[in-house]
């Protein structure tokens, strides 16, 4: 399934070396998902996607999770080689811990952006799914992501949340209000887009 998400907010080298946090300016965004269980990865139709898109003038394209099988890798860089108006994609990597039962393991969520005519790579990874209580999630989970999520995860007019990680947020059934506990708002500030690619559906 193919989008266009238009927000109206007013080929040399394809070599992939990692790059500062990037400065993004958002504006049509293509988004594209699977279903994962029928189609293992997006190699089969990653060039013809792209090309898709950037003939629609998108600027950015931004794929569901479990994006690209380790092994099939290459052929990104080869795609990203020749787009016009599309400066920034958004992948994440995976391996298989059981290929045969299709159990995936994430290795590393990567934002290829062109810059200066090279396309540069950065990458950081999800830091939970769920929200827990427990000291040692506190410490090596929560208070990281609190603390890097307006540093290393807003690029300009954009931050991203992987998946579950949307639970910083606290939602109230009872009331039908969210909460921001930890001040995440005012960390992302000058963030008007949030991207939240996500593994499975989520309510």
């Amino acid at each position: 399934m193919i989008g266009i998400i238009e927000k109206r907010l007013a080929w040399k080298s394809v070599e992939l070396i990692q790059s500062p946090v990037p400065k993004i300016k958002l504006s049509r965004i293509g988004i594209v998902s699977r279903d994962y269980n029928k189609l293992r990865d997006f190699s089969p139709s990653l060039g013809t996607v792209l090309k898709y898109l950037d003939n629609r003038g998108c600027d950015s394209v931004l794929f569901s999770l479990y994006t690209m099988y380790h092994d099939n890798l290459k052929c990104v860089s080869d795609c990203l080689r020749g787009l016009k108006f599309t400066k920034t994609v958004f992948i994440e990597e995976f391996r298989y811990k059981n290929k045969k039962k299709n159990k995936m393991d994430p290795t590393k969520f990567v934002v290829h952006n062109k810059r200066s005519g090279k396309w540069e790579k950065y990458e950081f990874k999800q830091r939970f799914g769920t929200m827990k209580g427990t000291k040692s999630f506190v410490l090596e989970k929560r208070d990281p992501f609190v603390a890097e999520i307006g540093k290393k995860r807003t690029f300009g007019n954009c931050s991203v949340f992987l998946c579950g990680e949307t639970n910083i947020f606290k939602y109230s059934k009872m009331t039908g209000r969210i909460k921001d506990e930890f001040k995440i708002i005012d960390k992302i500030h000058g963030a008007k887009v949030i991207l939240n690619p996500v593994h499975d559906r989520m309510t």
